[in-house]
């Protein structure tokens, strides 16, 4: 692998990474400021009614999944910004595919 492309997967895996990260941290603050109570910690704690805890589980996947869409997007304009070229592919498209933001 070239360093280019080592690079450009670590600079977009630490971003979904840090996303995922804080989008958990606000969903535990939300959860616990709605419902006066800590959110999950994971799924087989019995604290919880299956019904929250699949709640807490689809919440958190959809705001990760959205975080981690966003955090790429940001993630290639800065790689853009910096180094004057799109980031490199790892499967042939991926890149390629996403409008060059100026």
């Amino acid at each position: 692998m070239q360093r280019r492309e080592l690079a450009w997967k670590a600079v977009s895996t630490a971003s979904g990474v840090a996303a995922a990260g804080a989008v958990r941290r606000v969903a535990a603050v939300a959860w616990e400021r709605s419902r006066g109570r800590p959110a999950p910690t994971g799924p087989a704690t019995r604290e919880h009614p299956w019904s929250e805890a699949l709640l807490w589980a689809a919440t958190v996947a959809v705001g990760v999944a959205v975080a981690r869409v966003a955090a790429e997007r940001a993630a290639v304009a800065v790689w853009e910004r910096v180094t004057g070229s799109a980031p490199p592919s790892f499967d042939g498209a991926r890149a390629s595919r996403l409008p060059v933001v100026r």
